[in-house]
């Protein structure tokens, strides 16, 4: 009886045990969110969390190879110093290794139209995309295609760190971001100025008050740069869950449709339908329903961008 119990209870957690999932995630939640952790954020419809979590691993692990530094050219070299034996007893050796740990995994539960994924850090001598990257080439990828590789994921958000959820951790950890993305001169002049916004989301935490960290990162980001929240060429991105917060920068977050895939596969016509109310064209019958309903109130919803204090004070610093 005891025999039955258990198999039934491995079979509604997924796939029972510590088995991997079918695309090569885990069936089971694996720790949690924490500190310095590096990732993908990602929503999409709810019930379908697992199955979109496990499509975006495989999308991501097939994208990095793609995208690695490492070119053929070096490939060749490393051929002919080590031999083709040695060359390919390496090449075993780093595929046992990803086997052992993989680069991206689930992290966490996922639940509620939302699941993290975790990315190995790169280890040394290695040097391949960044979650950003990975992130901005699938996006652009859907957005000149008009075409998503999963039919359930909503939106991806990439994730460079994880900080502490207070106001000064959260800005000791963005400096390097913002140095790195918005150079300083002594003579303002002389840069080109661009354009940025603040993406501000808290959930289940109180205690890191809106409109103050949205302030404190713009008093942080140096004259000619400049917020605009419609045509933000940057978006930096501050999303805090209860004791944590995931950060990143984003490129061209609005002009991609706030990294909305659904929306991205839609025609120009559609998504200006979408803003009016006026009805587009729209899908078949019994098609599509969902990903325009998803589209439609991910289009209605109010900016959480950077808010009037925000430019308030870029202007009077």
């Amino acid at each position: 009886m005891s025999d039955r119990g258990d198999k039934r209870k491995g079979d509604r957690q997924g796939s029972g045990g510590n088995k991997k999932g079918k695309y090569g995630g885990f069936a089971k939640k694996s720790s949690s969110i924490e500190r310095g952790m590096r990732g993908i954020l990602m929503t999409c419809e709810t019930r379908r969390e697992r199955k979109s979590a496990n499509e975006l691993i495989d999308m991501l692990n097939e994208l990095y190879e793609e995208m690695r530094t490492k070119t053929p050219e070096d490939k060749a070299e490393a051929t002919e110093d080590k031999g083709v034996a040695a060359a390919l007893e390496t090449e075993m050796a780093e595929l046992r290794e990803q086997k052992k740990t993989p680069r991206f995994k689930i992290v966490g539960d996922a639940m509620g139209g939302m699941a993290f994924i975790q990315m190995r850090k790169d280890e040394e001598g290695e040097e391949g995309p960044s979650p950003t990257d990975l992130t901005l080439a699938i996006v652009r990828d859907v957005a000149a295609n008009k075409e998503s590789k999963s039919r359930y994921i909503m939106r991806m958000l990439p994730v460079e760190t994880v900080a502490f959820a207070s106001k000064d951790e959260i800005l000791k950890t963005l400096e390097p971001f913002l140095k790195k993305t918005f150079p300083e001169a002594e003579d303002p002049s002389t840069i080109e100025p661009i354009k940025y916004a603040v993406l501000f989301e808290a959930r289940q935490n109180n205690s890191v008050k809106r409109m103050e960290m949205i302030d404190a990162i713009a008093n942080s980001i140096p004259k000619p740069h400049k917020v605009d929240i419609n045509n933000a060429d940057k978006t930096i991105m501050v999303q805090i869950n209860r004791g944590n917060c995931l950060i990143a920068v984003l490129e061209d977050y609005p002009k991609l449709a706030k990294y909305n895939l659904h929306t991205l596969c839609l025609s120009d016509e559609e998504r200006q339908a979408l803003k009016t109310g006026v009805p587009g064209p729209g899908p078949k019958e019994g098609e599509g329903a969902a990903t325009k309903e998803a589209s439609a109130k991910e289009e209605t919803e109010k900016p959480e961008e950077v808010a009037d204090a925000a430019k308030e004070s870029a202007a009077s610093s």
